[in-house]
């Protein structure tokens, strides 16, 4: 039996017509609801600032984390996902919480994505810290578990629990 392929479709995380926020986010809302039927999934990027080199740093960008929740509120039929969280935007258990909040809202339809951050320009607009990339890359790795070296999870009861577990999909880039 052949299997079907699963199609996916990634929301604009910035106008790139110079249209305000809300325009954008109408113009999104109507895509999907012309082609939402098509797709499987609906993907959101974790950018604060605009990442392409032609936008101004000015323009404004949907936050992953409220886009993706109100989108998928209004498209619970699709699969959502994140390409990709950077892990440390945002305090391990917290994410844990969040993930597992939107899975008990659409079950077995949120894939998560996640990885360990590169945009330099993000950290420090936000203050943030930006540890070269081996710490970036080894708090990425503590962030599944209960304690490490940089962070520790004590007594963060996760209820509710997701189920099913959503898939896990780790992003990353080499770099020279």
């Amino acid at each position: 039996m052949a299997k079907r392929m699963a199609l996916g479709w990634k929301t604009p995380e910035f106008p790139v017509d110079g249209s305000d926020y809300a325009t954008m986010i109408r113009q999104t809302t109507a895509t999907l609801d012309l082609v939402a039927d098509r797709f499987d999934a609906a993907w959101v990027t974790d950018h604060m600032l605009p990442w392409a080199c032609w936008q101004d740093v000015a323009t404004p960008v949907a936050k992953c984390w409220t886009t993706l929740t109100f989108l998928a509120a209004r498209y619970p039929q699709l699969a959502w996902g994140t390409i990709v969280l950077c892990q440390s935007y945002r305090n391990p258990a917290l994410l844990a919480k969040m993930v597992a909040n939107l899975c008990a809202f659409i079950p077995g339809n949120v894939i998560f994505g996640i990885g360990a951050g590169w945009k330099e320009d993000e950290y420090r607009g936000y203050n943030w810290a930006f540890p070269r990339p081996a710490v970036r890359i080894q708090q990425h790795e503590e962030a599944v578990t209960y304690e490490g070296r940089h962070y520790a999870v004590r007594d963060a009861y996760l209820n509710p629990k997701p189920d099913p577990l959503p898939p896990i999909m780790i992003g990353g880039v080499a770099s020279s």
